[in-house]
């Protein structure tokens, strides 16, 4: 190219920046043209030499380097299709570091694809094609960038605008963190592993972005109600199928032909009969009331449905499979029904609860080769009803703060432990109910570790090496009563350092009964339990053994008992627990019906 050509271009592509920046009230003054390699071999050491406002030319070539903008200018190629950046995987190809900065018209290739330590990042290099670090009214526009760890990183860089832009074979296409106020506007994202992720990065205006062929293709996560009130309308496209990102609407149905669906802030909305797949939530509710999710087939996302600050919504008859981490999320949401959903072959859990949910109720699910069928973590006053969760490492686990659940007529099997609860918090009460669930094929049936004053009752546990196993000093006062515990290879009821009140339990046919060294409480004052291996007389015929039965030096029951336990009619188990809750779950049931049958005929 001549030097009156050349002088042309940088013309033209000035005046289409300089109006394109006035919005961020960016305007050079007395700019100069540095041209790349008539001025400078290398476009560094021309942005070295350059000052505030200037503007850096770059002709046609390939230069193999990576760049630092610490100043505001702009860096202009001749034409994207052979004006190339190549970083060698030497750190991120472009870092933005200054505000005020444009870049476009470059191929931008080869930005590190790992955080790993390099001889010019000896910290650990920022893995893109074009990185903002704390930079604002920055333009990245007209740019092909490829085969970079993330094509696009924001991160703490606010009103930007990134528009125009291919982003082709990285590993994440673009990622906005604690980035405010961005436009992403007209770009094409093809052949990545993350399409578009925005994390605590609120405001953002989301336009005709297409994204093709991505393993994790779209999601938003954040930690207050305003990093997730973007603009994103239905023009996003995921493989030709449109993005709905709802805020601050009601009483609508989400159309089935979405590819992922947001709704934040939202009151009463439906979705129903939608497939989506490979996406970092498939479903997402935020700060949304009153809605119904039902009847979908969601695979192969990371997340099936995740609700976040969420109350009032019901979950029901969805399938769930294949996700990367958690079928279904729950966090600080209350009073939502998630029931009869089939969630299977997810590699965290089925279902999780944390971050103060509460008073949720989780009732007659299919959880099936999940790594752990449903977690609680920090999750109190929520009920676990009714479901059947197999084939998993733990069917349920209860942990770190945890209060007052109800976990009752669940069925679960062939697991390496049935429910573990574990409660390390000093300020955890426990007060859990472990209730009228059957547990077989398990290595351990119920684990509880440094918790408290639990109700272990009315469950039925079976075939396991040990029945029920629990341990620690601060573990106190907890309560086994009317539990059948059978036929376990190692030992029915364990206690490691610690005691219990053990009453009206049946242990049948165990190799060990009791493992026990402190002495515990084995009757409630008349009765105690039954015990196959007992072979005492009952001269006055009232049902109660003559003699003690002897389970070691420091533990004995005085008041063994002749005949099982028929344990569906003691009275310890608080029955008016079980009955609003299956009440519950069938009024949820009714609503939803009545609430689709009355939608089904509701307009998008």
């Amino acid at each position: 190219m001549n030097k009156t050509v050349a002088t042309v271009v940088v013309t033209l592509s000035l005046f289409l920046l300089l109006v394109g920046s006035a919005k961020n009230g960016f305007v050079g003054a007395q700019a100069n043209t540095i041209t790349v390699p008539d001025d400078y071999a290398k476009i560094q050491w021309a942005i070295g030499n350059a000052t505030e406002g200037d503007t850096v030319f770059v002709k046609s070539g390939t230069y193999n380097e990576f760049l630092v903008v610490n100043k505001s200018l702009s860096l202009v190629g001749e034409n994207k299709e052979d004006t190339v950046i190549n970083a060698q995987q030497n750190g991120p190809t472009i870092l933005i570091s200054q505000n005020s900065v444009t870049v476009t018209g470059f191929t931008v290739l080869n930005g590190e694809t790992v955080a790993t330590p390099t001889q010019y990042f000896p910290w650990g290099a920022r893995p893109a094609g074009v990185h903002l670090l704390g930079a604002s009214n920055c333009n990245i526009s007209g740019n092909m960038i490829k085969n970079s760890g993330c094509g696009i990183w924001l991160y703490e860089s606010d009103g930007n605008q990134v528009v125009r832009n291919q982003l082709i074979d990285n590993s994440n296409s673009m990622r906005l963190e604690s980035s405010c106020d961005n436009i992403i506007e007209d770009n094409q994202l093809k052949n990545c592993f993350d399409g578009i992720i925005l994390k605590s990065s609120g405001n953002s205006k989301l336009k005709n972005n297409t994204i093709v062929n991505a393993n994790n293709q779209f999601g938003v996560s954040g930690h207050t109600l305003s990093d997730y009130m973007n603009m994103i309308d239905s023009s996003n496209t995921i493989d030709n199928k449109p993005i709905y990102y709802w805020t601050n609407t009601a009483n609508k149905v989400v159309p089935s032909d979405a590819a992922y669906i947001g709704l934040v802030n939202c009151t009463n909305i439906t979705v129903q009969n939608v497939n989506i797949t490979k996406n970092n939530q498939a479903i997402l509710l935020v700060h949304t009331e009153q809605s119904t999710i039902t009847d979908n087939q969601l695979v192969n996302n990371k997340i099936g449905i995740s609700l976040y600050s969420a109350a009032n919504n019901i979950i029901i008859n969805n399938n769930i499979t294949a996700s990367s981490s958690n079928g279904i999320t729950v966090s600080e949401s209350n009073n939502n029904n998630i029931t009869q959903n089939r969630i299977t072959n997810n590699k965290n859990a089925g279902i999780s609860l944390d971050d103060s949910a509460a008073q949720n109720s989780i009732s007659n699910n299919y959880l099936s080769k999940n790594y752990i069928g449903l977690t609680l973590n920090l999750a109190s006053q929520n009920s676990i009803v009714g479901n059947q969760i197999s084939e998993t490492f733990m069917s349920i686990l209860i942990y770190s703060g945890c209060d007052y659940n109800s976990i009752i007529a669940n069925n679960m099997s062939n697991s390496d432990t049935a429910i573990w609860f574990e409660n390390a918090s000093p300020h955890s009460k426990g007060n859990n109910i472990i209730g009228n669930n059957m547990v077989s094929n398990a290595k351990f049936g119920i684990l509880a570790r440094y918790t408290s004053e639990n109700k272990i009752q009315n469950n039925t546990i079976e075939n396991s090496e040990k029945g029920i196993w629990i341990s620690g000093e601060t573990s106190i006062n907890n309560i086994i009563t009317g539990n059948n515990i059978k036929s376990h290879s190692k030992i029915g009821i364990d206690l490691t350092r610690t005691t219990a009140i053990i009453y009206h339990n049946n242990f049948v046919n165990n190799t060990q009964d009791i493992d026990a060294q402190s002495t515990s409480i084995w009757d409630n004052g008349s009765e105690g339990n039954y015990w196959s291996k007992y072979n005492g007389t009952d001269t006055n015929e009232d049902g109660i053994g003559d003699t003690s039965y002897i389970i070691n030096e420091n533990n004995q029951d005085k008041h063994p008992l002749m005949e099982p336990v028929d344990i569906a009619t003691i009275p310890e188990f608080q029955s008016w627990v079980v009955l609003p809750l299956v009440l519950t779950a069938t009024l949820v049931v009714a609503v939803y019906k009545k609430k689709i049958s009355t939608t089904s005929n509701q307009s998008y």
